[in-house]
């Protein structure tokens, strides 16, 4: 089974007791190593990073023996794992199918933002119902679209830092079109692609107000 699994990677949003979901990635190296990242959408955007062994334990069970913490158990279903409970039991109950981790090899669990060579864009975000999307360069400009509407474009006036919580706030020069965007790092999930983004994002245009993901350009 070592030979099939290195070099691959599974992932999904698995249920939280007391956040949002766990943005959870598996992947197998060689000589059955294992590196798992978890991130708690709606607490932060941190990635908790765990590393160990894995090993056989049966036709179509694995155990992960993390270096730190507690052992593991998946089921291998139909080229796809099944996580189990602690006593090695598969989990019942409505949210049973989200404990299944699926082949990312091609398309990973996290959203990741491009820089575009022609631009100096600094942040991108974007919504659904309605479709919105949003740009900030820091050192000038915000533009903001929502799809059927007009493209606004609006220069920054003040950006407040939260020391304690890491919330970044932009706000534009006040006028008829004047936006505040509230940026908090505590994960989100795309609720359409479900792709998992570093940032909340809270934009308020008048007296309307839209909630979406985004991320800072890598």
């Amino acid at each position: 089974m070592e030979k099939l699994l290195a070099g691959k990677s599974y992932g999904g949003v698995i249920p939280c007791a007391d956040c949002e979901g766990i943005a959870y990635s598996l992947s197998f190296y060689a000589n059955s190593r294992f590196q798992s990242e978890s991130m708690y959408i709606g607490k932060s955007n941190k990635t908790f990073i765990s590393e160990g062994s894995w090993q056989t334990a049966g036709d179509s069970t694995i155990t992960l023996l993390p270096e730190e913490g507690d052992s593991r158990r998946l089921k291998v279903v139909g080229g796809e794992f099944l996580l189990l409970d602690r006593l090695g039991e598969e989990i019942e109950g409505k949210l049973a199918s989200r404990y299944m981790l699926r082949n990312t090899d091609h398309r990973s669990l996290m959203g990741t933002i491009h820089a575009d060579d022609s631009t100096s864009i600094d942040f991108k975000a974007h919504g659904n119902e309605p479709f919105w999307g949003l740009e900030i360069d820091r050192d000038s400009l915000i533009t903001f679209k929502v799809v059927s509407g007009d493209s606004l474009g609006v220069v920054i006036a003040d950006v407040k830092a939260d020391s304690s919580g890491g919330e970044l706030t932009f706000l534009s020069k006040p006028n008829n079109d004047s936006l505040n965007i509230a940026l908090h790092p505590i994960g989100c999930m795309d609720n359409m692609s479900g792709k998992v983004y570093d940032y909340r994002v809270f934009v308020t245009q008048g007296e309307k107000k839209y909630f979406g993901c985004g991320g800072f350009i890598q």
